[in-house]
């Protein structure tokens, strides 16, 4: 989901980053602060699974958490999740080369085209309220 030229500047796609966790943990490190901040604190919260599908109907399945002062990509205990982030392998290269990151996905959000799904109510009301912001943010880019 925040998968962005900013966050990802080479042009690759998401297959290139889940056979590299560690080259797509890397680019997000480096460029994490470019996320609109309020995006940004609640990625420091989650743990965030995401549920990709490929063309041919697998799915690319990952979990993208902070572990103490960094970010890992993780291909295990896909069950132990705050938030799921839900896309279609064509919508999520979009993303990745899309130049306009913060428009483009709140687009996709709105359009059904990315889903976010959240356990506990608390973590709903947390995703909810970064869903609002961020469709106000889309009206200032």
């Amino acid at each position: 989901m925040f998968l962005s030229t900013k966050l990802f500047s080479e042009s690759i796609d998401i297959a290139y980053y889940y056979n590299n966790l560690d080259k797509a943990a890397q680019k997000f490190i480096e460029n994490k602060d470019d996320l609109p901040k309020f995006l940004k604190n609640n990625i420091d919260k989650q743990k965030i699974r995401f549920d990709i599908q490929k063309i041919d109907g697998n799915f690319y399945q990952l979990i993208l958490e902070k572990k103490e002062e960094t970010y890992q990509f993780s291909k295990e205990n896909l069950e132990e999740y705050t938030l799921k982030i839900k896309a279609k392998e064509e919508k999520i290269n979009q993303l990745i080369n899309s130049q306009d990151m913060v428009n483009d996905l709140s687009k996709a959000i709105k359009e059904k085209e990315v889903f976010l799904e959240a356990k506990g109510f608390f973590n709903k009301l947390k995703i909810n309220t970064s869903k609002f912001f961020l469709k106000i943010a889309s009206w200032f880019t």
